[in-house]
């Protein structure tokens, strides 16, 4: 029932599906669901709703739902979720809420969704995150919060403490200006964090402390702003790092090269480990910066002429 154009259902109009597995509700023009409209579902286990206009959710529109494990709810233009709206999905994995409109999270929103492994959040108004609202999900391996408006991760709160299954965090495109020190400490099976595009200027000791390797044997890649002036500290050096896996990304893509985001992180983590440079000159610094703004993927912008520095050389060797 996707690209219908739909925009109510008549009542009871699917009482008699009561073996359905999957329902597609996608790009129609829904506002609301009928009060009792997946009552007789009890077998269903993926919804889709995304692409409706703006969507409401009533109160105990899911409560029936107690197989669900998928259930999407992306574009919609959601302003608010009610309280509760989710506390029988108790078999719910992955709930997608991305790209609307909700500027908050009522406080216990997820505590009942202890089966969920991905929540994607990412693209709405959010400015804060309630103290305890991910406390529960203690399955969750990846988290997306990135292009909202956050300010600041709670001090003191743990708000990520409880996630240690996790392995991807997303908070790019916030407004993030520092970092509590024991933000990320609980997390220790998290390979992939995105904090680009943030207002940073430095993140936790705890994430520098021992260096590139050390970074690199816990997460395998981490998104930052690099710092505007480079220096041999570090966290410069760590900055520096990442600005190369942009840099290498682009050659190791080379020539319709097919490699997963892993691998070449990776790879570059191993080769800085290894090379002979143990910090980067500002010179350097500047033209890896520019080789991975201005390059295309598949260096079809390449000049024979052009004059990048060795290591990138030293690299692809």
């Amino acid at each position: 029932m996707r690209s219908k154009e739909l925009a109510s259902f008549p009542a009871g109009v699917f009482d008699k599906l009561t073996q359905l597995t999957h329902l597609v509700l996608d790009t129609n023009q829904l506002k609301t669901l009928p009060a009792g409209v997946c009552n007789r579902l009890a077998n269903l286990q993926q919804l889709h709703l995304g692409w409706n206009q703006p969507l409401v959710l009533p109160v105990g529109v899911f409560d029936k739902l107690t197989q669900l494990t998928h259930l999407t709810l992306h574009e919609n233009r959601l302003i608010v979720v009610p309280e509760g709206v989710f506390d029988h999905l108790v078999n719910l994995q992955k709930l997608y809420l991305y790209t609307n409109q909700l500027s908050a999270l009522p406080v216990g929103i997820f505590d009942k969704l202890t089966q969920l492994t991905i929540l994607s959040l990412h693209k709405n108004k959010l400015t804060a995150l309630p103290a305890g609202v991910f406390d529960k999900l203690t399955l969750l391996t990846a988290l997306s919060l990135h292009d909202n408006q956050l300010k600041s991760i709670p001090r003191g709160t743990g708000v990520f403490d409880s996630l240690t299954q996790l392995t991807l965090l997303s908070l790019s495109g916030n407004r993030l200006q520092a970092l509590p020190e024991e933000a990320f400490d609980r997390l220790v099976n998290l390979q992939r964090l995105y904090l680009n595009q943030n207002q940073l200027k430095s993140v936790p000791r705890s994430m520098t402390g021992g260096g590139v390797g050390a970074t690199s044997a816990r997460i395998r890649c981490l998104g930052l702003i690099p710092l505007e002036v480079p220096g041999t500290d570090p966290l410069s050096v760590l900055f520096q790092s990442l600005v190369m896996v942009q840099a290498f990304h682009s050659i190791s893509n080379y020539a319709g090269a097919r490699v997963s985001d892993v691998s070449v992180e990776l790879r570059c983590y191993t080769f800085l480990e290894q090379c002979k440079y143990k910090v980067v000159n500002k010179d350097q610094w500047c033209n890896i910066l520019e080789f991975s703004r201005t390059m295309n993927a598949d260096l079809g912008n390449d000049d024979e002429d052009s004059t990048w520095p060795v290591l990138l050389d030293e690299f692809v060797d």
